[in-house]
């Protein structure tokens, strides 16, 4: 299997990130961190990623007639998950504590990994299944948006601390 190359971009207070093969737009994922739920669209279809659980939190993935297809469960203290769909399972990890390298890796030793900043970033790998990328994706919006509200409580906590 050969490596791909592919790239996605966002605009900085966006909350919708779009996947690219070369220039040719592959999907989009549009995230809603008020109702818990992302939407990813692409060519081959729509995808609802719908989390839940406060304590022990995991998202189910619904295909386009709301039947779930996979979920994810997270790691609450690491940047870790595990994702299933159907009978394939995956490992996501952050390589870095920043959250700006990652990697997607299942049991048979396929991988892609990515690196980001705030607008975009480069994905790179030899997985095929494109819904993977947008799920990878979505776990990168899921732990950088946890880890601003760690970054929130904790500096709010310290604000009130030092009145």
């Amino acid at each position: 299997m050969e490596n791909n190359l592919y790239h996605w971009k966002s605009s900085f207070g966006s909350s919708d990130s779009h996947l690219f093969k070369g220039i040719q737009k592959l999907g989009t994922l549009h995230n809603s961190s008020l109702d818990q739920r992302a939407v990813a669209t692409m060519e081959s279809g729509v995808w609802t990623f719908e989390t839940k659980g406060i304590t022990t939190p995991y998202t189910q993935i619904l295909n386009n007639d709301r039947q779930p297809i996979g979920t994810i469960d997270f790691s609450s203290w690491t940047n870790r998950a595990s994702v299933t769909l159907g009978i394939r399972h995956y490992q996501w990890r952050a390589v870095n504590w920043l959250g700006t390298k990652w990697e997607l890796t299942d049991n048979q030793g396929n991988r892609y990994e990515m690196t980001s900043d705030l607008s975009g970033g480069v994905i790179y790998g030899n997985i095929e299944d494109e819904l993977l990328l947008l799920i990878g994706l979505f776990l990168r919006n899921y732990y950088w948006q946890y880890g601003l509200l760690v970054f929130a409580i904790v500096f709010t906590t310290m604000s009130i601390v030092m009145l």
